[in-house]
């Protein structure tokens, strides 16, 4: 099983994977998520513990399904 700091990893590099495909900077992609730019580049690096709720905007903002995050 992997350990909760490697999920984390995980799921900051696929957000941060699909934001740059979009051609999308921290700060506009927080407006549309709805989450400030400042907490979006901590989780993209791992060092965020984000709620379910933020990964759901998240999710959202990059019209994929949160499962999505952690493959």
């Amino acid at each position: 099983m992997k350990s909760f700091d490697e999920y984390k990893l995980r799921v900051g590099r696929a957000i941060h994977k699909r934001r740059t495909a979009l051609g999308l900077s921290l700060r506009d992609f927080g407006l549309m998520a709805g989450v400030h730019y400042n907490q979006l580049n901590r989780i993209e690096r791992g060092l965020a513990n984000p709620s379910l709720e933020t990964l759901y905007k998240i999710a959202d903002a990059l019209d994929i399904d949160i499962s999505n995050l952690l493959e």
